[in-house]
C-alpha cells in the first residue's frame, strides 16, 4: 500500500468510527509510526531516545483518553462536513418547473463554518418574531387587551410561544385553558358534570357527483351551551387568560366563542391571549375593544451547521419523553447530529422540514431509527412518503383528519394529489404560494366514483400548509413542508384516475 494511501485509510477508518476524535487519534498514531521510521534512535543517546518514546506514549495515551471522553459525551467540537458544490438537481420528468424555481428561491444556505447564532433555542424564536415579543411587552402597560396569536401547525406556539408568554408576563397571575386537554380529551360524562354537552359535528365533507350525497371525512367536537360554560373550568381569580388550541373544536363554535370574547361583557380579566392556527382568525374585528391580531408566528431560521446542532440538541431533550425511551447518550446525540447534517446535504429539500418544530422532530425520529442508512441511496419519493405519515398522524390527533391505514386515507391523499397537480401552474416561483378563492371546487375520481370538494375546506386545518393571508374569501397557500407539493404530484401520477 502506498504511504499516502495508508495515511488516507487510517484517517478514514478512525474518522468513521469516532468522528473528529478518531481522526485526532489517527494523526498521532501516524506521527508516532513516522518518527520510528526515521531511524533516529541510533544517533541519540539512551536518555534522549527514552525521552522521545515516553513523550509520544504520553501524548498518544492522553489524546486517546480525551478523544474517548469527547466521543461519549457528545462533544462541543463542530461537525465538519462540506456541502456539495452543485445545486440540487430536480427530477424534470414532471411538470414542476414553477415548483423547482420556488424551491431554489425559498431554500436557504447552510454553511459548515461559523458558530451558532445564539446560545439557546428561545432566542432564535424571539428574533424571528419581533411583533410577538413587542406586543407582549406592551401588555405590561395596558389595562386590558385581547390578543390573537396565529401560528401554523407545528411552529411551536403551544410550546415555545407559551413559554415566552409566561416569561414576559411572569408578574401576572395566569390561567391557561388548554382546549385539547380540558375539553377535547375529556369524556362526555365529565363535561356533563359541569354543564357542557359535547357533540361531534361534520367538518370536511365531499359530495358524490352521482347522487349529491355527502361523505364526511372528519368531525370536530362542539357544544351547544354558552361559552361561559367552558370558562367555568378556569380559575377566575387570575388576571390573564391564555386559550390554547381553540382551532381544535369545530370552526363554527370556535368563531362564535371569539365573537363573545371580543364583547367581554362578563369576563373580569385583564388580558386574554388566544393561540390558534391562522384559519381561525379570518375576518376577525381588530382594533375594537382592544383587539389585536399580531403577525403569524415565523419559523426559526438557520444559517450554519452549528445552528442545526443547537436545534437538534433541543429536539433530543424531549424526543425520549415523547417516544417513551430512556434519555439519549452523548454518543447517540452526536450520531443524530452528524446524520442530520449528512441527510440535509444529500437531500437539500429537507431543509424545509427542520424550520418546522414538529416536522423537524419527524426527521430526527427517522434518523434515529435508521442510524446507519446511506442517505445517497434513498429514493426521494419513498423518503417523502415515510416522512409525510408523521404529518398526517399528528393532524389526525389534533383535528381528526384521516391518518395512514384509516378507511378514507387513500381517498384523502388523492384529494391532496388533485390539488397539488391542479395548482402547479399557479405556484408563485418566487415564494411558492398559490392562490385559492372561497368558492373553488375540484373533482377527484376514486375507485370509479367522482367526488366534488371545496379546496379551501380541505387545506384549512389540514396541518399541511402555511396560509397568507388567513381570509375566508381568498387566501394564498404553500405546502409545509414545501416538498409535500412535489410528493403529491407524483402520488397523483401513480394513483389518480383520469
Amino acid at each position: 500500500m502506498e504511504p499516502n494511501s495508508y495515511v488516507t485509510s487510517i484517517l478514514k477508518e478512525w474518522g468513521l468510527i469516532a468522528g473528529i476524535a478518531g481522526m485526532a487519534l489517527g494523526v498521532f498514531l501516524i506521527l508516532f509510526r513516522g518518527v520510528i521510521r526515521k531511524k533516529i534512535f541510533p544517533i541519540l543517546t539512551k536518555a534522549q531516545a527514552f525521552v522521545v518514546i515516553i513523550l509520544f506514549m504520553i501524548l498518544v495515551w492522553s489524546v486517546a483518553i480525551i478523544s474517548i471522553v469527547i466521543y461519549f459525551r457528545g462533544s462541543d467540537i463542530p461537525v465538519i462536513l462540506i456541502p456539495p458544490e452543485e445545486d440540487y438537481v430536480p427530477d424534470t420528468s414532471h411538470n414542476l418547473i414553477n415548483y423547482y424555481l420556488a424551491l431554489k428561491n425559498i431554500n436557504y444556505d447552510l454553511t459548515p463554518e461559523g458558530p451558532a447564532k445564539y446560545d439557546e433555542i428561545l432566542k432564535y424564536f424571539t428574533v424571528a418574531n419581533p411583533d410577538f415579543i413587542e406586543t407582549l411587552e406592551d401588555l405590561k402597560t395596558k389595562k386590558s387587551s385581547l390578543t390573537y396569536v396565529p401560528a401554523e401547525a407545528g411552529y411551536g406556539k403551544s410550546w415555545i410561544g407559551l413559554s415566552i408568554i409566561k416569561e414576559i408576563l411572569s408578574s401576572e397571575k395566569i390561567s391557561i385553558l388548554d382546549i385539547k386537554k380540558d375539553f377535547v380529551e375529556k369524556s362526555a360524562q365529565d363535561l356533563s358534570a359541569i354543564g357542557i354537552t359535547k357533540r361531534q359535528e361534520p367538518n370536511l365533507q365531499l359530495v358524490d357527483n352521482a347522487d349529491n350525497s355527502k361523505i364526511t371525512l372528519n368531525e370536530l367536537p362542539s357544544f351547544k351551551e354558552d361559552y361561559r360554560s367552558l370558562f367555568s373550568l378556569l380559575d377566575t381569580s387570575k388576571s390573564v387568560l391564555i386559550i390554547d388550541g381553540l382551532d381544535e373544536i369545530h370552526p363554527n363554535k370556535a368563531k362564535d366563542i371569539l365573537t363573545q370574547i371580543e364583547n367581554r361583557d362578563s369576563l373580569q380579566l385583564k388580558h386574554i391571549i388566544v393561540l390558534a392556527r391562522p384559519e381561525l382568525f379570518s375576518l376577525r374585528t381588530v382594533g375594537r375593544n382592544g383587539v389585536k391580531l399580531i403577525e403569524s408566528l415565523k419559523p426559526i431560521e438557520f444559517g450554519s451547521f452549528e445552528d442545526v446542532k443547537m436545534r437538534t440538541d433541543n429536539w433530543m431533550d424531549y424526543y425520549p419523553e415523547e417516544k417513551g425511551i430512556p434519555p439519549l447518550s452523548g454518543r447517540d446525540r452526536l450520531k443524530v447530529q452528524q446524520n442530520l447534517i449528512k441527510i440535509l446535504i444529500e437531500k437539500p429539500f429537507l431543509k424545509q422540514s427542520i424550520i418546522n418544530s414538529s416536522n423537524g422532530l419527524d426527521l430526527v425520529d427517522y434518523i434515529y431509527s435508521n442510524p446507519d442508512q446511506d442517505y445517497s441511496m434513498i429514493d426521494d419519493y419513498e423518503l417523502m412518503n415515510t416522512l409525510k405519515n408523521g404529518i398526517f398522524i399528528r393532524n389526525a390527533g389534533t383535528h381528526n383528519r384521516p391518518k395512514p391505514q384509516d378507511t378514507n386515507t387513500d381517498l384523502y391523499y388523492c384529494i391532496f394529489a388533485k390539488i397539488a397537480t391542479e395548482y402547479l401552474e399557479r405556484i408563485d416561483p418566487k415564494t411558492g404560494f398559490f392562490d385559492v378563492s372561497a368558492m373553488e371546487e375540484l373533482t377527484v375520481k376514486y375507485l370509479g366514483t367522482e367526488y366534488r370538494f371545496n379546496v379551501k375546506n380541505v387545506l384549512d386545518l389540514s396541518g399541511t400548509i402555511d396560509i397568507d393571508p388567513a381570509n375566508s374569501n381568498y387566501s394564498k397557500y404553500i405546502f409545509q413542508p414545501f416538498w409535500l407539493h412535489e410528493f403529491f404530484v407524483k402520488y397523483g401520477e401513480k394513483h389518480l384516475s383520469d
